[in-house]
């Protein structure tokens, strides 16, 4: 039991030493979004300070296909409001798909309604996909928008 506990000790100090998902992006998370957890370099998650809201942003060392990451969303009940390629910072191609339906909280364990906007593009050997998640009811809020489209290579 011991040696398992230094191993997965080990294994999470090499992870957190290999940097974090936003490492070579000039993604920010939006103001006063606080990081609720890492998976070394390949996920970040951030709360809205009424944590109601969140912001995901995984970087996965291999282009996927989009179309099939969104058709096999998790999401329960799934209404795609949008789905289209896009570009951001200036010529970088993107996907971006705007779904509403239910999930389980992992707070609570409820199940409730979520608006999420989805947002992918490739570079540098790597998907970078960020999720903006928020009750159907809430308004968007603008910088949280904007952080989405904000995933550019540095």
């Amino acid at each position: 039991m011991t040696s398992r506990l230094m191993l997965g000790i080990g294994l999470a100090s090499l992870l957190a030493a290999c940097g974090s998902a936003s490492d070579a992006t000039a993604f920010q998370a939006p103001p006063g979004f606080v990081q609720e957890a890492s998976l070394g370099p390949f996920v970040q998650i951030w709360a809205s300070p009424d944590k109601k809201s969140a912001m995901m942003l995984t970087a996965i060392p291999a282009k996927l296909d989009l179309d099939e990451t969104v058709s096999r969303s998790t999401v329960q009940d799934a209404d795609i409001k949008a789905a289209r390629k896009l570009t951001i910072c200036g010529n970088q191609a993107a996907y971006y798909a705007d779904i509403v339906g239910t999930v389980n909280t992992s707070q609570t364990k409820l199940r409730r309604n979520e608006r999420i906007e989805f947002l992918a593009t490739y570079f540098d050997g790597k998907t970078y996909m960020v999720v903006y998640s928020r009750p159907v009811s809430a308004p968007v809020d603008p910088k949280a928008d904007a952080a989405l489209r904000s995933v550019c290579p540095k």
